[in-house]
């Protein structure tokens, strides 16, 4: 449960002996350091997925239908399984950073048989689709799934699945024919490739310099690995430099997230006096969040990773403005389907950002193609089938709204 919410380096083995009632000599006969039990445990949730899908995708298939069953089995066990540990599967977004190699390909391979085991299937239910699109949608049908490993929302276990299920489906019955045909999303590639932030100014000042340059390195290294030394060396100013504008790392950490913070709620305030109707707000908020994802992918990268890293004072800060983000889309969400109550709404809505973050890091190019495709993803996830438009037709498998 540590490593999940809090990733690695903030977590010492006497937080986890605590956490589990037991001395850390304890439970240092059971393993021979910190990095042991975080192996241990990234691996061992892979093989909890795995155990629990191998029977259903040995069934042969020959049939859309038949494929479709099978899908629905699986989908059903992922989800089980990303419930019932939903307090440790968040481990899976630190794995990346901070598993050794031969550690990492045994985790990435078992996250490959999962996603191929799903593949196999859809491509049996869907054969009409594309290959690479393919990989995208079973790719988000499964983040889906694990999304409610990243948050702590609470909903009723049967609500909880029915929720989870119908983003998965949502994403798995997903027409991206549309897509083929028009690349209008909205991001200019030559911006994406910049991944310049649209709040800061071309001439920053040497703050906004000291931020732009941290955002960078912690994205691409992680926040434990940068030091003051790397992070003045991109600016050139002595490491002494940097204390005239910060008290440390932390505080540049924290500015990051402030930056973040305050774009997400202006961008999520404009998107959202733009539209005349609930569906077309939702269409706008989706839109910008995905368009502004694109612009500045180092920053959101950086604000879904390092949020375990902030002092405590600053933790409970960003969860305020995270709330007043949050709040925005519940508003757009529940005028849109006003049967959903405010958790049920943060749990769709969680989902899509996790989606999004997570394929951040799939995509080869942050051009219009790729952002229209997520910009499809959202929708399909948050909005009806009769107000999701040519690129955003879906199939749902189980209603958003509670049944009566």
């Amino acid at each position: 449960m540590a490593f999940s919410r809090h990733g690695y380096h903030p977590v010492s083995m006497q937080d986890i002996a605590d956490s589990v009632g037991i001395s850390a000599p304890a439970l240092y006969r059971h393993f021979p350091n910190k990095y042991a039990l975080f192996a241990q445990t990234a691996v061992a949730v892979v093989n909890r997925l795995l155990d629990a899908t191998e029977e259903v995708a040995g069934i042969p298939v020959s049939s859309p239908e038949e494929a479709k069953t099978v899908a629905a089995r699986l989908i059903d066990d992922v989800c089980s399984v990303d419930i019932e540990t939903r307090a440790t599967a968040g481990i899976y977004r630190w794995a990346g950073l901070y598993l050794e190699k031969s550690d990492r390909i045994k985790f990435s391979s078992g996250f490959g048989l999962l996603g191929q085991r799903l593949y196999d299937i859809h491509k049996v239910y869907r054969p009409d689709v594309d290959d690479t699109e393919r990989m995208y949608l079973v790719a988000g049908a499964l983040t889906a799934l694990a999304s409610i490993t990243r948050h702590d929302t609470i909903v009723a276990r049967p609500r909880l699945r029915e929720l989870l299920q119908a983003s998965a489906w949502s994403l798995l019955d997903l027409s991206l024919d549309a897509l083929r045909e028009q690349p209008a999303a909205g991001v200019p590639a030559a911006d994406a490739a910049d991944n310049a932030s649209p709040t800061v100014p071309p001439a920053a000042s040497r703050r906004e310099q000291l931020i732009d340059a941290s955002v960078r390195l912690f994205a691409a290294h992680g926040y434990n690995a940068v030091t003051v030394e790397q992070i003045a060396g991109e600016v050139a100013l002595t490491p002494s430099g940097i204390y005239r504008h910060f008290d440390g790392k932390p505080a540049l950490l924290m500015a990051a997230f402030d930056r973040a913070s305050e774009w997400l709620i202006e961008t999520a305030r404009g998107a959202e006096a733009t539209g005349t109707t609930p569906v077309e707000r939702l269409r706008a908020l989706t839109k910008s969040y995905v368009e502004l994802s694109f612009r500045d992918a180092n920053l959101m990268r950086m604000y879904f990773a390092e949020q375990a890293n902030l002092l405590d004072g600053d933790r409970r800060r960003l969860r305020k403005m995270q709330q007043e983000h949050l709040s925005i889309w519940v508003k757009c969400l529940r005028e849109v389907y006003p049967d959903l109550n405010d958790r049920e709404a943060a749990v769709k809505l969680y989902t899509v950002f996790v989606l999004i973050g997570d394929q951040l890091a799939m995509v080869p190019a942050f051009d219009d193609a790729a952002a229209a495709r997520l910009i499809a993803f959202a929708n399909a996830i948050l909005l009806p089938v009769s107000a999701a438009g040519p690129a955003d037709e879906v199939t749902a498998a189980v209603p958003l709204a509670p049944a009566s």
